[in-house]
């Protein structure tokens, strides 16, 4: 017995020397200030609330369930924590997922991505004229079927979950592959689900593989791996069978680079069969399964973060009467009830643009954002290492409360100068930042706008009676989305 007290007594100090050692190392070497590391798990403690998920550990006993659902905290909410208790600038050991365009760098991440902004931008991705042209039509289609859907009958109370998928999806799949899905396509209603279920299942910064990889080869099911890997499978399938599909059409293989494209799909297997013709393709560079991986990007990062803020905005303004009267008056004013929204009128309807730059705010799609350091370097007084991960936390910029004083608060008078006119704060970085900016964020601001501000031309929303209205919580998720609610709408004309 003391023998094994004495052991576990040196065990204990030695951990404590260890830890103090790397503490007085990080010193030294100027690194950013962090909480206590132990040998191995790093600061994984510090981050376990993050990683009792359910949804990604395969677990069934509804006890454990309980516990892990009741504890779960999401990983931007603990670096949020850390930041208030170690500064703005926080070093934590955890681990990340390079792959795609998502998350890639370097020489090979900077040429897909200017090949694909730049053709892609041909076919409307950010051109006013075609941009406009693809949100409009699709909005004409999109109000035609709510309108047929649930609203037939006069007003009535309706289910708000995922509303928007569908027609920002097809907004930029027609650049994408020239397709367009219809509103009752029971295979892309299983894709959308398989999405919603990828994301659930793979948040940015909350897992325990992302600590140890190593355990999705031992415990592949419980880790939720093999689940992950089967979602993922469906999907990449999905844009395998787009490709192979282009492939087969009138013997596409032999797709002369000098005929028109179609669309961005076409214009990648020109460049595909151009590479393959002069190197046999041996960069790995615009291949199968690189183009996969920039549609699965363009599909979640793009279509989902721009739906989801949608559905945001309809639920704070269901919780915010007083909001939804003052955008309704601008409309009213603006656009009046007889003509879709247009593009123009974005820069006339202050309050309008204001109340959308206040849902950003308020519901951090993606709360965190991923940089890799390519040289060593200084940020303030640290030094940051080649290859160090940088986690931008928007959540906690933008629900800081000495930036905004309420943040808590829906509040859109908060981007409107003393003149009512729009006023771009600083603090607010909904798309990120530098050159690693969002690619689809003019796309996703016009889209936004014009389909808000559509439906709030058409229809008010309140809480509809014999419903709770959930907490103001997102699901959690890569990207995050309201829970669903229930909302009566009634038409205002």
């Amino acid at each position: 017995m003391a023998v094994t007290s004495a052991l576990i007594l040196i065990f204990v100090g030695a951990i404590f020397l260890w830890s103090l050692l790397d503490r007085w190392k990080s010193h030294v070497l100027k690194r950013p200030p962090s909480p206590l590391k132990l040998p191995i798990f790093g600061h994984l403690l510090h981050l376990t609330p993050s990683l009792l998920d359910p949804n990604k550990l395969k677990i069934k006993w509804k006890f454990m369930v309980d516990f892990m659902n009741n504890n779960y905290k999401p990983p931007y909410i603990i670096t949020h924590e850390l930041s208030k208790q170690y500064g703005p600038l926080t070093n934590v050991k955890f681990g990340v997922n390079n792959s795609s365009i998502i998350f890639n760098n370097g020489k090979p991440y900077r040429e897909i991505k200017h090949f694909t902004v730049k053709n892609l931008k041909d076919f409307g991705f950010g051109k006013k004229q075609n941009m406009e042209t693809a949100v409009e039509d699709e909005l004409v289609d999109f109000l035609h079927y709510f309108q047929q859907t649930t609203l037939n009958d006069g007003p009535r109370t309706i289910k708000m979950e995922h509303m928007f998928t569908l027609p920002v999806l097809n907004i930029l799949w027609i650049m994408v592959a020239g397709l367009r899905f219809s509103y009752d396509d029971e295979k892309l209603h299983r894709l959308i689900k398989v999405v919603e279920e990828i994301s659930k299942t793979h948040d940015i910064g909350g897992n325990i593989l992302m600590a140890f990889p190593g355990l999705r080869f031992l415990f592949p099911e419980l880790t939720g791996h093999a689940h992950q890997l089967r979602l993922y499978s469906k999907l990449h399938q999905f844009f395998r069978d787009i490709m192979h599909m282009r492939l087969a059409e009138n013997g596409f293989l032999q797709f002369d680079c000098a005929d028109t494209p179609r669309d961005f799909t076409d214009i990648f297997i020109q460049e595909m069969n151009k590479r393959k013709k002069v190197n046999g393709n041996e960069s790995q560079i615009f291949t199968e399964e690189q183009f996969i991986m920039v549609c699965l990007d363009l599909f979640t990062a793009g279509a989902e973060t721009t739906a989801n803020t949608l559905d945001f905005a309809m639920f704070y303004l269901m919780l915010n009467q007083h909001v939804q009267k003052k955008v309704q008056a601008e409309i009213d004013e603006v656009i009046g009830p007889n003509r879709l929204p247009r593009l123009k009128d974005r820069h006339m309807m202050p309050y309008t643009e204001a109340t959308l730059l206040e849902t950003q705010r308020m519901c951090n799609v993606i709360p965190l954002v991923h940089r890799v350091s390519i040289a060593d370097t200084t940020l303030g007084p640290y030094n940051i290492q080649k290859g160090d991960v940088m986690v931008m936390n928007t959540y906690s910029i933008h629900m800081d409360e000495r930036i905004w004083g309420d943040p808590h608060v829906f509040r859109p008078e908060r981007f409107l100068d003393k003149d009512g006119n729009v006023n771009n704060l600083p603090s607010f970085m909904p798309f990120g930042m530098g050159k690693r900016v969002c690619i689809g964020e003019t796309l996703a601001r016009h889209t936004m706008f014009t389909f808000f501000t559509a439906i709030m031309q058409r229809y008010s929303i309140t809480p509809a009676e014999k419903y709770k209205v959930p907490e103001v919580k997102p699901v959690k998720g890569y990207t995050l989305n309201p829970e669903p609610f229930y909302t009566y709408v009634q038409p205002r004309f």
